[in-house]
């Protein structure tokens, strides 16, 4: 099944979307049983996602002061200046700033993860749960040797999309727990977690 058939239907969020595409797994993945993080590629990887979420924090300080100016010292507008300029400059830094905090606490349970445990090679399937949210709620169900993980994401919808094409993904977790997900190439990572709205819709499913 083309890539882009499996991201843009797992958009739409209307059925399970099963991956049919296998990825050979690469070659320079540390021993089995040494921590991922011995892995150059994901420390790498890592590297990126906290520069992003970095920058998102950077934005919302600009933001910050760009509205700080606009606003008199009663809080207003100051004069000649639209009223809603404030506004516009203000909630959007407010939003870059929990996102930024928010990615970079789940950069700080990555790491842990990695350093604690190694990739394993994990079948994956993909699905995203109809909800009333723009962003879906993707599940990813993952199995190794008996062992199953129901994890959902913690990204936005062109984040997950990456996670939705690959028949094979790598997971550092411990049984049962969430952890982080990877590309076969480790250029993507995010985190997975065992979700309470998940389970909720899956149960109301059946």
């Amino acid at each position: 099944m083309p890539r882009a058939r499996i991201a843009s239907a797992a958009v739409r969020g209307r059925s399970v979307q099963v991956n049919e595409m296998r990825t050979p797994l690469p070659t320079d993945l540390p021993p089995s049983g040494v921590s991922a993080w011995r892995d150059a590629r994901t420390r790498r990887a890592l590297g990126a996602y906290i520069l992003r979420s970095g920058c998102l924090l950077v934005a919302a300080m600009a933001l910050l002061f760009a509205g700080s100016l606009a606003l008199d010292d009663s809080g207003d507008a100051k004069p000649g200046l639209p009223e809603f300029l404030p506004f516009i400059l203000i909630a959007p830094a407010l939003a870059c700033a929990l996102v930024g905090v928010v990615s970079l606490l789940n950069a700080t349970r990555m790491a842990w993860v990695l350093i604690r445990h190694p990739w394993r090679d994990v079948t994956a399937s993909f699905e995203v749960l109809e909800m009333s949210s723009p962003n879906g709620q993707p599940v990813l169900h993952l199995a190794e040797n008996g062992q199953t993980w129901r994890l959902t994401p913690a990204a936005f919808v062109w984040r997950w999309g990456r996670f939705a094409s690959d028949s094979q993904l790598l997971l550092a977790a411990a049984p049962g727990r969430g952890g982080v997900v990877a590309t076969p190439d480790r250029s993507a990572l995010v985190w997975g977690g065992r979700s309470i709205i998940t389970a909720f819709l899956l149960w109301r499913r059946r």
